[in-house]
């Protein structure tokens, strides 16, 4: 998950680099075609102008952009170099390749004042290279000194995990805050789950779920973890029909442990065939099936709860939560041996 929400942050960080104006609707149109002219009598600036412009959404010419940029590049445009990079790393008109995109960065670290942010974000989540915590923090500071308030967001990240820094939650809040402010989703979630976590700072669900509203969008776990602070209870008044609201969201977008938690609600609220169908997805979801969701369809196969009865199925699901670290299923079955002894 980390990998995942980094590489959107990261993306987007990129993406904001050599922006272009645009006036009126046909503008960036009317731009493109006399940058093309300019490109024709090989003005460097232009080409790099209009690679931005064909990465844009409104062009989508990803590899037209990659050509453009590789030409500056070679003829020693700086900013080129770097919109390069960031095509390797984004893999945007070429293959994606997350060491072409740092060396690149690299080669013009002294000259482009975001590339040691990126470099430094290479460095913190081990993109084209082995996680260094002190290089990545050597490296932000640099883009900070630069003057790429960018480096902020990294910098809180590290403050958070205590990478290359000593953790301090309380300082990543502090960092985080204009960002999730400006609407940057990945800042938003990072301090819902502090919040909620409520590990080295109070504990507040109140700010963890407006957090989590904003971004549930975009990061759908946090559909779960908004269920579970409903249905808990947990610093607000309890509330089991939102709670199931937010489960369903989750199971809506294939969540398994959105399906497992709305499932076992079901089942105690004895609505058993709705449970069964739940209970059975998160358990045979292919890449995060719930060890619960094992344990509780066990459960149906045994007392025939909207399903037939079938030993061999509870059996297999009993033994199938307990190999998944069901701590449960493994002191049912430990009592089961036991009493067959």
């Amino acid at each position: 998950m980390k990998r995942f929400l980094l590489f959107i942050l990261l993306i987007i960080s990129l993406s904001t680099s050599g922006s272009f104006a645009q006036s009126g609707a046909f503008g960036p149109y009317y731009k493109a075609e006399a940058l093309k002219e300019k490109v024709k009598k090989n003005d460097v600036e232009a080409m790099n102008q209009l690679g931005l412009l064909y990465l844009s959404d409104l062009f989508y010419k990803y590899e037209s952009a990659v050509e453009l940029f590789e030409k500056a590049s070679e003829k020693g445009h700086q900013n080129a170099t770097y919109n390069l990079g960031y095509c390797y790393f984004a893999g945007k008109g070429v293959e994606q390749d997350y060491q072409k995109a740092l060396s690149l960065f690299l080669r013009v670290a002294e000259k482009v004042k975001e590339a040691p942010t990126r470099i430094g974000a290479c460095y913190l989540f081990g993109y084209g290279i082995k996680k260094n915590d002190q290089e990545a923090i050597k490296w932000l500071n640099k883009g900070l000194a630069n003057g790429d308030n960018l480096a902020n967001l990294y910098l809180a990240y590290a403050y958070s995990k205590g990478e290359g820094v000593a953790r301090d939650e309380r300082k990543a809040l502090q960092l985080y805050q204009p960002f999730a402010q400006q609407g940057i989703t990945f800042a938003q979630y990072q301090m819902a789950q502090i919040y909620y976590n409520g590990e080295t700072v109070p504990k507040d669900c109140n700010k963890a779920l407006n957090w989590f509203e904003k971004v549930a969008d975009k990061y759908y776990d946090a559909w779960v973890v908004m269920g579970e602070i409903y249905e808990k209870g947990d610093g607000i008044s309890k509330n089991l029909t939102k709670a199931k609201e937010c489960y369903q969201q989750a199971s809506d977008y294939g969540i398994p442990l959105g399906e497992y938690r709305l499932g076992a609600i079901l089942y105690d609220e004895k609505k058993y065939d709705e449970a069964f169908s739940l209970l059975t997805q998160a358990a045979e979801d292919k890449k995060n099936p719930v060890p619960e969701a094992m344990r509780k369809l066990a459960a149906c196969y045994r007392y025939g709860l909207g399903t037939p009865q079938n030993p061999e199925k509870e059996q297999y699901w009993m033994d199938q939560a307990a190999k998944n670290k069901d701590y449960k299923a493994i002191d049912i079955l430990n009592e089961t041996i036991s009493v067959s002894l």
